[in-house]
């Protein structure tokens, strides 16, 4: 069974990764130090293209690759296909298209639609066919430390701990 991130941590995830994304906005834009009207620093046609990369390469690159931008990964959540498998980049891209309108209202809308979605999806979601999911915690039959694992690591059915290099076996239950 799927087990499906909350609303509260879906959010705290996007809370850090927008913070991120703003601070290094604010860095190039003072960093350029071209007034705008009101006499502060503004980031405007070409000197716009750095924002749009870095904003590609954070969201749907980075999570296209690994499932989960600094934010999902510090909540413990992580974006997957509706199938189950990674997300990949085009299903990331698809599901970030539609940030804007999820994320309007201050995120509003994302919060209304994942509140009646019973698969807690946003409307991103729904058109990138992605689900945000808990990210699974196993602990260690030697060390007891939790550990995360990929997918790989998942489907074969066993691990060495990180922590203390003990092959480990996934017990299904």
């Amino acid at each position: 069974m799927t087990s499906y991130a909350s609303t509260s941590k879906r959010a705290a995830a996007a809370l850090i990764d927008y913070f991120l994304f703003t601070v290094v906005y604010n860095i190039y834009r003072f960093a350029l130090d071209v007034p705008g009207a009101n006499g502060i620093p503004t980031v405007v046609g070409v000197d716009a293209i750095p924002v749009a990369i870095f904003w590609i390469v954070y969201f749907p690159v980075i999570e296209g690759f690994t499932g989960q931008t600094l934010g999902k990964k510090i909540i413990g959540i992580r974006v997957v296909r509706v199938d189950g498998a990674d997300i990949g980049l085009v299903n990331a891209f698809l599901r970030r298209l539609l940030d804007w309108l999820d994320f309007a209202f201050l995120g509003l809308v994302a919060i209304i639609t994942t509140g009646m979605n019973p698969r807690m999806q946003r409307i991103g979601d729904m058109a990138g066919k992605t689900l945000v999911t808990q990210e699974k915690v196993y602990t260690c039959n030697q060390c007891n430390k939790e550990v995360s694992l990929d997918r790989t690591e998942r489907l074969s059915g066993q691990y060495v701990c990180p922590v203390c290099g003990a092959a480990n076996i996934l017990h299904q239950s």
